[in-house]
């Protein structure tokens, strides 16, 4: 709006640019930056975003169901979970892009593998012409230019109107397992009444929350954080229904216990596919079979049984699957641990010449006006400290530890401890188990300093689990988990193996985090030449 404005500015856009990259004081709950000093209503709020598991984008599933309603919803979930053709199509082009990014992340914890553009230009239309599955959003004037290809389903935003093609009339609302389709109509049912455009005779213009008086920003944040609570409980309502759908698929995935040969990463070999859809419901056959040949399924599959990032999603969604078995009413929420009603204000940048002004024809920025701001800004933080901070703060290196415990992890160890805390044994044991806890969580840093002997530090360590599995001592998932790497990295991979029928003895499931770990360890390392 300023470059629009076209008036003579004394300070310029870049300078408020670094002032927000630079001096903006970052973390706080919410910040007000104050772009002018005589006008109180030029300001842009800052909020900082919960920390969720899953992966950001620019989804709104907000947009989702208020443009297509709960039964449009399903269909359109039926359509996307068995990897049809798909054209999203609307005049509104921020709506668009957003109900496209909703639609391939309400497929959590499977990810889109087919071309995917949730705003294609009209003059790449022959894309809709490719003979695979694609999930592509366009301006609704194609209509009036192009003939949609025969085998793909129209997707109108702005009427409501799903048009399924001949070759898809087989996908319905009723090929979705009835149990979890039931739940999730029913709780988007109940969110699509609140999120619908309140009545003008019910609307209320009196500027009060909880009886009280309230200023404009304190209507913005309570705006803000009521629709976030709206997205998060639709987007929590997908996800419920994706986690009982696949409720159990940890028991059909196949280890690699043997040196690897040719299809070892077979998706057949890393999963039981046919004890997999036998174990689903009569009824529901067909839809399973539909969702398992699709490109997302053996992605999942690979994914699952080699993943090693602990921020991919997949442990997560494990996690999501047990709150379900155990009846947990809530698997998304905001984050409480940095709520706080303190806002920051912070005053308009000191301009960098008070004699110069600034014009803009468009919105470009100058570099040299760029740089001149940005040294100014770094020069004057970095003057503020003092000589030994500075050292410190040069010195300082990254410093990543070879394993760490997952939030989940940390979660259940407190509850272990807290009922433990109720007997004297138990309690003894739970501080046993967090002593061995220690020692493997140190252990990298051991080899380190046994180097020559990393393969009897190894086997030593084995031994010990083997100790505090016989004493039924509760050991942490993350003491096999850092073997497993250990393991990866010395190439001893019989031992990892060991380690897995161990881990199972103990009564431990491995997450999708060590299960990973562990599967590229035997994979990767150099088997002995006289093992099978």
């Amino acid at each position: 709006e300023m470059s629009w404005s076209k008036e003579p500015l004394n300070i310029p856009i870049e300078r408020y640019i670094t002032h927000l990259l630079e001096e903006v004081p970052f973390p706080e709950p919410r910040i007000l930056l104050q772009l002018s000093p005589t006008n109180q209503h030029d300001r842009v709020i800052v909020t900082r975003r919960d920390d969720q598991p899953l992966v950001r984008s620019g989804a709104s599933f907000r947009q989702l169901l208020l443009n297509l309603g709960p039964d449009n919803c399903l269909l359109v979930l039926a359509l996307a979970i068995t990897e049809q053709k798909v054209l999203i199509h609307s005049l509104r082009p921020d709506t668009l892009t957003a109900v496209s990014e909703a639609v391939s992340s309400l497929l959590f914890p499977f990810k889109w593998q087919c071309p995917y553009i949730p705003l294609c230009p009209l003059g790449l239309a022959e894309v809709l012409h490719a003979p695979l599955p694609y999930l592509i959003g366009v301006d609704s004037r194609f209509f009036d230019l192009f003939e949609p290809p025969p085998d793909v389903t129209c997707v109108d935003l702005d009427t409501n109107n799903i048009t399924i093609c001949e070759s898809q009339r087989h996908i319905s609302l009723k090929l979705l397992p009835k149990r979890q389709a039931r739940a999730l109509r029913q709780t988007l049912d109940l969110l699509y009444g609140n999120i619908r455009p309140a009545s003008p005779v019910h609307h209320s213009s009196e500027a009060k929350y909880n009886g009280e008086p309230t200023t404009s920003l304190d209507r913005d944040f309570q705006k803000r954080k009521k629709e976030q609570a709206l997205e998060l409980k639709i987007q929590e309502a997908f996800l419920r229904f994706m986690a009982v759908t696949l409720q159990g698929y940890r028991n059909y995935l196949i280890p690699i216990t043997k040196a690897p040969t040719v299809g070892t990463t077979d998706p057949h070999a890393l999963f039981h596919m046919d004890a997999f859809l036998r174990s689903r419901d009569k009824t529901h056959q067909r839809f399973y079979s539909l969702m398992m040949r699709t490109q997302m399924f053996t992605r999942f599959i690979e994914e699952r049984s080699f993943v090693y990032e602990p921020d991919q999603g997949l442990t997560f969604f494990d996690e999501c699957i047990e709150r379900v078995a155990v009846g947990d009413e809530q698997l998304l929420g905001m984050d409480t641990s940095n709520a706080s009603e303190r806002t920051a204000f912070v005053l308009p940048p000191d301009p960098p010449d008070p004699e110069a002004r600034y014009t803009y024809s468009r919105f470009e920025l100058d570099p040299a006006v760029m740089s001149g701001c940005s040294g100014r800004a770094r020069g004057a933080a970095l003057g503020a400290l003092p000589p030994a901070a500075l050292h410190s703060a040069e010195s300082l290196t990254d410093a990543e530890p070879m394993a760490r415990r997952t939030k989940h992890e940390i979660a259940a160890a407190q509850r272990l401890a807290r009922k433990a805390s109720l007997s004297a044994e138990a309690w003894a044991k739970c501080l046993l188990g967090a002593c061995y806890s220690l020692y493997f969580l140190s252990l990298p840093c051991r080899m380190m300093l046994n180097r020559g002997r990393e393969h009897s530090t190894l086997r030593a360590a084995f031994e010990l689990l083997e100790r505090a599995t016989k004493l039924k001592v509760p050991c942490d998932e993350v003491c096999y988990r850092v073997m497993m790497q250990l393991c990866g990295n010395h190439s001893l991979p019989v031992l990892a193996v060991q380690l897995l029928f161990l881990m199972k003895r103990a009564g431990l499931q491995p997450n999708a985090l060590t299960y990973g770990y562990y599967n590229r360890c035997v994979l990767e390392a150099t088997w002995p030449q006289d093992m099978p």
